[in-house]
């Protein structure tokens, strides 16, 4: 190939190149830099000048205070003077003869004066005082002489003190101060200070210069100080340049004698226009220093550029003379001598110092080696080529035997939503055949109600990027059969092809599951035994319906249900007994209310059915049907007849009550009333009534707990609760009791309920506190680490005192916080969740640890549980103790076992009351249980003698 007519060098070319870019760069770098230097430098400039005009003020202001704090020490010495005099009967006999009292005090002043003022000129820096009567006649003067005729006659008037600057030949600091004797008015004193004193101040301490000018007569300036006499500027060279209103807008540049000044002007006082302060800077240096500065550093950098130019250009020959080496070599390979050309390139890599140009000839040498064994090369990379085909086509077998085995749905789609292709699994799920699904849309399995799955599809399918989105749902399916499934949509495209992209929809059939959690949400709402709504729903619903009524101005009745002598059929024939009774009585209820009424059950034999729209009188006519079925219904418990009847309390809206706690708590009084006249019967609220016996009775409980409190006849039992797997007793429950005199036992059925009423419910908190920690303290000293669980009431839990008492009951030496166990019921943990989370977080922190009771009543407590820090769950009685007999609560239990362990909490089974229960616990997972099984509560806790859990084991 033949060589250019014009030939420049590659050096060259490079070097100018990146000469004149760097100079550029460097230029506009310069240029920045300089620009944002002087920006810095005029804003500095522009605080230093605030800064002083903020000085001058400050001492200008300074002045006017000390020429207030003489007035007012003038005013002093003068009333104390006139109280002298007035004590001097000379002086009162010739006020008398004169009758004019204020020339004498104005006299008074002048005396002051004339006695004083060298003393005061020297001390005050004075140079002018005068005294005015009460006309603003001038009476007398000392100093210099200055007029003070415009402000006199507005101090007289307004009888407040004036100020003022005032420029004549010289400027003064004026003020005239009204003087006054007791409420009279008796006339005037002005003291002028000379402004040079405050002009020379504020050049001592900023080393400015500083002048005065009074713009409407002078036209040099009133007054000046400089930091150096040389440096001196006339006004009339000022102003003729800039005029006056510019000067007081900002501070302007100005320049004489080769010299760079800063001047700024603006008003001495806010309050007035004129004079003038004019603060004048000498800049000079300070510009020149800036000026210096970029100059030497644009000198410094075409320096360097310079430098690293003549090093470009080194290293580029440097570089040169290697790929003419190379150029030379390269032909040589089109000729296949590649002996020629490893001998004619020679390559040495330095072991130090390689550069791009050493791998180029590298790869170059590298390059023919290769193709001298290319040839044998060729047909291995052949024979590799069709094994991998055979491999890939194995994977490829593998991977759809896999798909079409899995058990999820599998189905892929393009882009317009048509399905490409689907697994067996989706085929059955979907009970279609290949034909008739491929090529359908994929909309068509998606009900048209969720149309945000539709929507979140189509958005999937318009965007390029990867995407991937879930939903829950339910197939579209011709039959009946509901299939609830769990989809995961995302896009992929193919690494090699250019094809559109894919979806792909992995679906999983969880049918179960939400037939499950679909039973989970009618339980958290229901009471398993009777299937009617719980407490919970039924203040929820009650709520409602209360507003509605509100809104339509109509009547709600609400009847407050108690099963009469329940108790004793439990008592008697057992658990199993009064629960077929509550099912029988709920099967009554049921068909005797409407469509449209509340009924709940909302305790162990207590009911209660809301009435809307309804009247007073179609109230007692239900409450008397309902009373007559259960009377001649003929309910038998082994063969033998019982009757069956309900006492009833009555409260209508809004007659009795406006919400839904005063209706509740009118209801159970009128209740209480119905079962005192002898139950099966109803009573109707009446404000009027006196509810009598229920409050001495409430009253007679109160006065049975204060008594035992006061006689410490509170007393602890102590129930064990085992460790199935390693059948020891792991703790104990920490149960109140009362032994009265006779040596009675009161239960706490007997008196807690009567403590949350009259509000003493957490004085017995604090003793059952103390007394376990007293046992805890006995346990420590016999060698016995035994775990205590100690119960604490919901009202309790809301007392920010509460921390404090077990804070310092703690606090006692010999205490182990580790082996106590805080135990709180899920009703109060989930009604004050708030003050639940706060109590176990702190009381935790102590080193104790803490168990959610009664766990599954309301069933909400799972949404709650992962939230709440318990260690322990304990299943409520009313789930464990048919477990031998129930299906239903074996499975109940189950899951609330699984639920509770899957958050890392250990389970208690309360109502163990037979060895086939406690092995039904075992079986299940279940860490602890708590009966009569096991052992009844225990006045001695280590006397484990008749505790059949360890015992019958062993």
């Amino acid at each position: 190939m033949p060589e250019p007519k014009y030939f420049l060098s590659l050096k060259w070319k490079f070097s100018l190149f990146f000469g004149v870019i760097l100079i550029a760069l460097y230029s506009l770098y310069s240029y920045l830099a300089y620009h944002q230097a002087v920006e810095n430098f005029t804003r500095s400039r522009l605080v230093a000048v605030e800064n002083q005009i903020n000085i001058a003020r400050a001492l200008t202001q300074s002045s006017f205070t000390t020429l207030d704090r003489f007035s007012e020490s003038v005013s002093l010495m003068h009333e104390k003077t006139v109280m002298k005099a007035s004590a001097d009967e000379g002086f009162i006999n010739s006020m008398r003869a004169n009758k004019n009292h204020t020339e004498q005090k104005i006299l008074l002043i002048i005396q002051l004066f004339n006695d004083h003022w060298e003393q005061w000129q020297t001390i005050w820096q004075l140079d002018n005082v005068i005294i005015y009567n009460q006309q603003g006649i001038r009476i007398k003067a000392w100093g210099q002489n200055i007029n003070h005729s415009d402000l006199i006659f507005q101090v007289l008037s307004d009888k407040q003190t004036k100020s003022q600057i005032i420029c004549q030949k010289k400027c003064f600091q004026m003020m005239i101060t009204p003087i006054s004797s007791g409420s009279e008015l008796v006339g005037a004193l002005g003291i002028s200070l000379s402004l040079s004193d405050t002009l020379d101040t504020y050049q001592a301490a900023i080393n400015s210069d500083i002048a005065v000018i009074n713009h409407d007569t002078d036209s040099e300036f009133s007054s000046a100080s400089y930091s150096n006499p040389n440096n001196k500027i006339s006004w009339n060279d000022i102003h003729s340049n800039y005029p006056l209103k510019e000067l007081t807008q900002q501070a302007v540049n100005f320049k004489k004698a080769h010299k760079q000044y800063e001047v700024r002007a603006f008003p001495v006082s806010q309050s007035q226009k004129a004079p003038y302060f004019l603060i004048i800077n000498d800049v000079t240096e300070k510009y020149q220093h800036l000026q210096n500065k970029f100059s030497s550093l644009a000198i410094t950098g075409l320096l360097g550029l310079l430098i690293a130019l003549i090093f470009l250009l080194i290293s580029i020959q440097y570089a040169l003379a290697k790929i003419s080496t190379l150029s030379k070599a390269l032909p040589l390979i089109t000729q296949q001598r590649y002996q020629a050309f490893k001998s004619t390139l020679n390559y040495k890599a330095h072991p130090l110092f390689g550069d791009e140009l050493d791998q180029l000839s590298s790869t170059a040498t590298q390059v023919v080696v290769e193709l001298e064994d290319f040839q044998t090369n060729t047909q291995e990379a052949r024979n590799l080529l069709i094994n991998k085909t055979l491999e890939l086509q194995s994977e490829r077998d593998f991977s759809t035997q896999l798909i079409n085995t899995a058990p999820i749905i599998i189905i892929t789609q393009n882009a317009a939503g048509e399905i490409l292709s689907i697994n067996q699994e989706g085929l059955r799920d979907i009970h279609l055949h290949p034909d008739d699904i491929l090529g359908k849309e994929f909309s068509e399995l998606i009900p048209e109600t969720e149309t945000e799955h539709l929507y979140k599809l189509i958005k999937l399918r318009t965007q390029n990027t990867h995407q991937e989105i879930s939903f829950s749902g339910r197939l579209n399916l011709q039959s009946e059969e509901l299939i609830f499934i769990d989809w995961i949509h995302t896009t992929f495209h193919e690494t090699i092809s250019n094809q559109e992209a894919v979806i792909l929809s992995l679906g999983v059939d969880v049918t179960d599951r939400h037939n499950a959690d679909k039973q989970l949400i009618w339980l958290a709402s229901h009471d398993q035994l009777t299937g009617l709504s719980n407490r919970r729903y039924f203040q929820t619903e009650f709520d409602t319906m209360l507003s509605i009524a509100k809104r339509y101005h109509e009547q709600v009745a609400l009847l407050y249900l108690d099963l009469d002598q329940f108790k004793v059929i439990n008592d008697s024939y057992g658990h199993k007994a009064g629960d077929e009774l509550l099912q029988t009585i709920t099967q009554t209820l049921s068909q005797l209310s409407r469509e449209g009424d509340l009924l709940s059950r909302i305790g162990g034999d207590e009911f209660a059915l809301v009435m809307p729209t309804t009247t007073q009188e179609d109230t007692e006519t239900f409450a008397k049907e309902l009373l007559h079925t259960l009377k001649i219904l003929d309910y038998k418990i082994n063969e033998r007849s019982h009757p069956i009847s309900f006492s009833i309390g009555i409260a209508i809206y809004p007659e009795h009550g406006k919400t839904q706690q005063e209706l509740l708590a009118n209801a159970d009084l009128a209740m209480y009333q119905a079962k005192k006249l002898g139950r099966s019967r109803y009573h109707v609220y009446n404000s009027d009534f006196e509810y009598q016996a229920i409050l001495t009775e409430q009253l007679r409980w109160k006065h049975v707990i204060e008594r035992a409190m006061e006689e410490d006849q509170f007393v602890l039992f102590f129930q064990p609760i085992l460790d199935i797997k390693n059948q020891v007793i792991s703790h104990y429950e920490c149960l109140l009791r009362i032994e009265l005199e006779s040596g009675r036992i009161l239960m706490p059925a007997d008196f807690i309920n009567h403590a949350e009423e009259t509000g003493i419910i957490e004085q017995l908190d604090r003793i059952v506190l103390k007394k376990a920690i007293q046992q805890h303290l006995t346990l420590q000293k016999q060698g016995n680490n035994a775990k205590l669980t100690i119960n604490i009431s919901g009202t309790s839990m809301n007392n920010i005192e509460l921390l404090g008492y077990i804070k310092a009951l703690l606090a006692q030496t010999g205490v182990k916080p580790e082996l106590l166990i805080f135990e709180i019921t899920e009703t109060s943990a989930v009604s004050n969740f708030a003050s639940a989370e706060m109590l176990i977080s702190q009381v935790t922190a102590l080193g104790c640890q803490f168990a959610l009771d009664d766990f599954g009543v309301g069933f909400s407590s799972f949404y709650y549980l992962k939230s709440l820090a318990v260690d322990y769950v304990k299943i409520d009685g009313s789930f464990v103790r048919q477990m031998d007999i129930n299906e239903d609560d074996r499975i109940f239990v189950k899951v609330l076992t699984e639920v509770s362990q899957a958050f890392g909490k250990k389970v208690v089974a309360e109502f163990v009351e037979n060895k086939e229960i406690l092995e039904l616990l075992k079986q299940q997972g279940v860490e602890y249980a708590q009966g009569f099984y096991i052992s009844k509560p225990l006045r001695n806790p280590l006397d484990l003698r008749l505790v059949k859990g360890i015992i019958e084991n062993k």
